[in-house]
């Protein structure tokens, strides 16, 4: 196990404002999220004698696994995700808060209640002596960086901006864990998913994502990926946003989406807020199609991604036919 081979770089990117993964906190956007360049992405090597380097270019960390973690700490809910897809619960020393909700987890028995839920510090998260820390671009890169000061091996996986990224991290991910074959197949399942999705036809609609009543997902996100393979067009793309962004009133009247697409658990909140914001949105609110979505699959950049997708096009057929109730 090699130490990292210098600081944290002091550079404003890594001291902007980033989404306090690491506190499980149930933010319901990304709007902060730091993302870093895709030509800094952490890399995987698997070493003649069958070890593992992790080289990270953006923070200049090398880390030599010599075998398959055993003790390993997830700091996200897509970590997560993967995780209870990749590895038996025995090999894992600590997961997020939030796996324990269906709501933002997918499958919220794949943790026994012994995995500690963690709420990490740096001294929280060195004291379950971890031999591999799951992060991402949006995790608090202070913690991290004492982490990897004590000689814990740390893996930044990718932000998850787009789907290639998404397989990226189940890649990377996979060679980590010296489990490379069960990525491969979750990469292909994954891979199947998507093509399917791409071939079915447009709806010829227009949506907006809506997260808070206030925050949207414009061009270069996993959002708008998800919405096209959907079958509808981003409206905030079309409004010409870009990334997570906050997004006013007038905007979302200007936009005048032909539905709107939101986390579940904040529709409530969600038409309130609009409704309060101005008048005029009462009216536009109560006319327009509203499509639920769980957080699992709309807020985070995992495995499970396409189900937004597929959640989309399902509840979208069933209004267009005039069965907007379940089946």
């Amino acid at each position: 196990m090699l130490r990292p081979s210098q600081s944290l770089s002091r550079s404003p990117l890594f001291v902007a404002l980033l989404l306090g993964s690491l506190s499980g906190a149930r933010l319901p956007f990304r709007a902060l999220r730091a993302s870093l360049d895709s030509d800094l992405l952490c890399e995987v090597h698997v070493k003649a004698d069958g070890s593992r380097l992790i080289v990270d270019p953006a923070f200049g960390w090398r880390f030599e696994l010599k075998g398959p973690p055993q003790r390993v700490v997830s700091l996200t809910l897509a970590s997560d995700a993967m995780l209870s897809l990749l590895l038996p619960p025995h090999r894992v020393a600590a997961v997020t808060s939030l796996v324990d909700d269906p709501d933002w987890f997918p499958r919220p028995n794949a943790f026994p209640p012994s995995i500690p839920r963690i709420r990490a510090s740096a001294e929280a998260i060195v004291r379950l002596n971890p031999d591999l820390v799951l992060f991402s671009g949006y995790s608090s890169a202070p913690t991290l960086r004492l982490v990897a000061s004590a000689g814990t091996p740390v893996l930044r996986l990718p932000s998850g901006n787009n789907t290639r990224e998404v397989r990226q991290g189940i890649e990377m991910l996979g060679k980590a864990l010296f489990v490379e074959a069960k990525s491969i197949e979750l990469i292909a399942h994954f891979d199947e998913e998507r093509k399917h999705l791409e071939s079915m036809p447009s709806f010829g609609l227009r949506a907006l994502f809506l997260s808070g009543g206030q925050y949207t997902h414009g061009a270069g996100t996993l959002t708008d990926e998800l919405l096209k393979l959907g079958g509808v067009e981003n409206a905030a793309t079309q409004l010409g946003l870009r990334g997570f962004v906050r997004i006013g009133p007038e905007s979302i009247l200007r936009a005048r989406p032909d539905l709107l697409v939101i986390p579940a658990t904040d529709e409530a909140s969600a038409r309130g807020f609009l409704a309060r914001a101005l008048p005029a949105l009462r009216t536009f609110v109560e006319a327009t199609k509203v499509v639920p979505i769980p957080p699992y699959a709309i807020e985070s950049p995992g495995p499970d991604c396409l189900e937004a997708s597929k959640i989309l096009r399902a509840s979208l057929a069933r209004l267009l036919s005039g069965n907007p109730e379940k089946p």
